[in-house]
C-alpha cells in the first residue's frame, strides 16, 4: 500500500514550521517544501527526535515555473502519495506598488498564486482518492484593498476566492476544503526590516495556530 503523506509548503519558518509540528502531532508523515534546505533539515530531524518518522525534505522555491514538477517527482521517488495539502508558503512587499520592484511583485503572484493553483489542482486527484483535505493559508487582508501592500492583498483576495470555488466542488462530492486567515505573523516581507508584521483587523499568530489545531479534528475526518 503506497504510504500517505501531508505536504506543507513554507515550512521553513512561521506558521508553516508550526503547523508542520501540528500535524506531525496527530500522526501525519510530513513532507516539507521550502526554499531553504538547511532550515527544513533541521525541523525534519526535530520531528523525527519525537518518535514519528522523518519528514521527506524537499528544497525548492515556488517562484519556478517548474516547481510542481520537481515537487510532484520527489514524492513520486518516495513512492508515497498526498492524503493533506497545507499552501502555506507566501510572501509581500511592502511600499506602494509603483515605486516597489516589479520582478519582485510578479514574483508574490508566482508563490500566491500560480504555485498554490497548481499544487491543489495537480494533487486533487490523489487527495480526493486518499479521502483527505486542502489547507489554504490566507489572510484576513484579502478581506480588503491594501495600500502599501496592493498585490500582497489581492493575491490572498484570489485564495479565499478559489478555495471558496473549490469548496462549492466539493460540498457537492462530500470532499473537504478548508482555508484559515491569520491576521499577523512572521512573514517574508522585503523592506520591513525583518520585523514581525501586525494588523488590527485579525488574530495573533497564537489565535491562528489554535484555530488550525482545533481545524486537525476536520484533517483527520473525525
Amino acid at each position: 500500500m503506497t504510504e500517505r503523506v501531508t505536504l506543507i509548503t513554507g515550512a521553513s519558518a512561521g506558521i508553516g514550521t508550526e503547523l508542520a509540528r501540528v500535524f506531525a502531532a496527530n500522526g501525519h508523515r510530513l513532507a516539507l517544501t521550502a526554499r531553504r534546505a538547511d532550515r527544513l533539515e533541521a525541523l525534519a530531524n526535530e520531528l523525527a527526535a519525537k518518535g514519528g518518522k522523518k519528514p521527506i525534505v524537499i528544497a525548492c522555491d515556488l517562484q519556478e515555473a517548474d516547481a510542481g514538477e520537481k515537487i510532484a517527482a520527489a514524492l513520486a521517488a518516495e513512492d508515497v502519495e498526498l492524503d493533506h495539502l497545507v499552501n502555506n508558503a507566501g510572501f509581500g512587499v511592502f511600499g506602494d506598488a509603483i515605486e516597489c520592484d516589479r520582478d519582485e511583485q510578479v514574483g508574490i503572484v508566482d508563490v500566491n498564486v500560480r504555485a498554490l493553483t497548481d499544487l491543489s489542482l495537480r494533487f486533487a486527484d490523489q487527495l480526493i482518492r486518499n479521502k483527505g483535505g486542502l489547507l489554504n493559508v490566507g489572510s484576513v487582508a484579502g478581506f480588503l484593498p491594501g495600500p502599501g501592500m496592493a498585490v500582497y492583498y489581492a493575491s490572498k483576495a484570489y485564495v479565499i476566492s478559489l478555495t471558496r470555488g473549490l469548496a462549492g466542488g466539493a460540498r457537492a462530492a462530500r470532499r473537504p476544503r478548508h482555508r484559515t486567515l491569520p491576521g499577523s505573523g512572521a512573514y517574508r516581507i522585503p523592506g520591513a526590516r525583518r520585523r514581525r508584521i501586525r494588523t488590527q483587523y485579525g488574530p495573533s499568530q497564537c489565535s491562528c495556530l489554535r484555530c488550525c489545531t482545533g481545524g486537525l479534528s476536520w484533517a483527520d475526518g473525525k
